[in-house]
């Protein structure tokens, strides 16, 4: 095997072609656990990882799976750019500082708390639900394009105000522990005065 061949099944993994590098690991002479290891390496989990043993089995399940957990598995990574038809990632309990999901555009269960996330972008994520993103660092969230959400925690984080007023379908808001004005957590409450809000 070629060092131009392994280059390029190194950038199709890095690019986000990981299906195409399976694919033409398969197709020419190179030890496809190479390949799923790179790949492993790439989303940031361990191996082995709650009962499976190759990183070929992990990838495999992570790469057809729409519900994936990960919670409490010690991770300071995570790269879900590959699995594009991912439905609920629970992701919560790491040590994650960085959560990446503008390509989950199918997400509809989002809980990442307890991680130290300094961000979190979810306007590509319209379809979401729920959201859990407590006991984090973020000072600002926008839901504005999360329509459908009903069921949000963002407490005990470092936010200073919150524009819920695109999010008709919400039921249950728990913002405890930010630093939201008095005026503040007024107006939020007078969004949606139907809608359960723990401040």
């Amino acid at each position: 095997m070629t060092k131009e061949y392994i280059a390029q099944l190194e950038q199709l993994i890095i690019s986000g072609n990981e299906y195409l590098a399976i694919q033409l690991a398969k197709s020419i002479n190179v030890d496809i656990a190479d390949v799923y290891s790179s790949i492993l390496k790439k989303i940031g989990l361990p191996l082995p990882f709650r009962g499976y043993a190759t990183a070929e089995e992990i990838v495999t399940r992570f790469l057809q799976e729409s519900f994936f957990y990960c919670s409490s598995s010690k991770l300071a990574k995570l790269d879900v750019s590959c699995n594009t038809a991912l439905e609920y990632l629970y992701c919560h309990d790491n040590q994650l500082t960085t959560l990446d999901v503008s390509c989950n555009t199918d997400l509809k269960g989002l809980r990442c708390h307890n991680n130290q996330l300094k961000t979190l972008d979810v306007s590509r994520n319209t379809a979401l639900k729920v959201l859990t993103c407590h006991n984090s660092q973020l000072e600002t969230l926008d839901v504005s394009f999360n329509k459908d959400l009903q069921y949000f925690r963002c407490s005990n984080n470092q936010l200073t105000t919150l524009d819920l007023s695109c999010n008709t379908a919400l039921v249950y808001l728990d913002a405890i522990g930010n630093n939201f004005s008095k005026s503040e957590q007024a107006r939020i409450q007078e969004t949606w005065p139907s809608c359960k809000m723990l401040f």
